[in-house]
């Protein structure tokens, strides 16, 4: 993280990737290792720790996989929709990528902004 001390990042990062195993939380984290950080930077830390673990692919790994991977569609579908209504709030007019037949999230403005 650009203008974070590596001092501060590491003993976060270390924590995290010793724990990857236990799936540790946030308050986990910070009540181990007493760090100010802001916790989504944390929370940032505990997912990069857990990509170190190996896939499973026993069917209960394969459920979770997918269960989580919906968990985030849903969460990215949420800020999404929150942005939209936040610049229809402001006066923008705007085409979503649902109304131009597109896949990824792309706003067209019907006028220059």
């Amino acid at each position: 993280y650009l203008g974070i001390p590596r001092s501060v990042i590491n003993p976060v990062c270390t924590t995290s990737v010793r724990l990857r195993f236990s799936e540790p939380t946030v308050n986990d984290i910070l009540n181990r290792t007493k760090t100010e950080l802001d916790e989504a930077i944390v929370a940032a830390l505990i997912v990069a720790a857990l990509r170190l673990l190996p896939i499973e692919n026993t069917p209960q790994g394969i459920a979770l996989r997918k269960e989580q991977q919906c968990i985030k569609a849903a969460r990215s579908q949420r800020s999404a929709d929150t942005f939209c209504e936040e610049l229809s709030r402001l006066g923008h007019v705007f085409l979503r990528e649902a109304q131009q037949g597109e896949q990824a999230l792309t706003l067209r403005f019907q006028k220059p902004t």
